[in-house]
């Protein structure tokens, strides 16, 4: 009887051990699939701080674009208010030019007039 309790309460002990070594190999798969999941994620935490540098560097590239950009049409602007201004100093030179043209003829017109004149009064003496 001594002899069955003594075997009863190892056979307790021993199941109350594999229980726990149960427990024990659980926690040591739980904590394998943790450890591989935080892999996963550092490899995911890499590919992004690279994905991340190179976008960095494809913005940078396309600030530099847009400053050469920005630098070649200030250039054509200022280029453009050049040619206009060459634009409206021709356009006042063709408006004195004009001027003088008209001048010219009531120049030539108040002559002949004057010949016209002049010729009448040769005429007359």
């Amino acid at each position: 009887s001594e002899e069955k309790k003594k075997v009863e309460e190892l056979a307790a002990r021993e199941q109350s051990l594999l229980d726990e070594l149960a427990e024990e190999k659980k926690k040591v798969e739980e904590s394998a699939v943790l450890e591989l999941t935080l892999a996963d994620e550092k490899r995911n935490v890499e590919e992004l701080a690279a994905r991340e540098r190179s976008l960095r560097e494809e913005l940078s590239e396309e600030k530099k674009k847009v400053e050469e950009l920005a630098a070649r049409e200030q250039s054509l602007l200022d280029e453009l208010a050049e040619e206009k201004k060459k634009v409206e100093e021709s356009a006042v030179l063709e408006l004195t030019l004009a001027d003088e043209k008209r001048n010219v003829e009531e120049l030539a017109a108040r002559e002949r007039s004057l010949r016209e004149e002049l010729s009448e009064e040769k005429k007359k003496v």
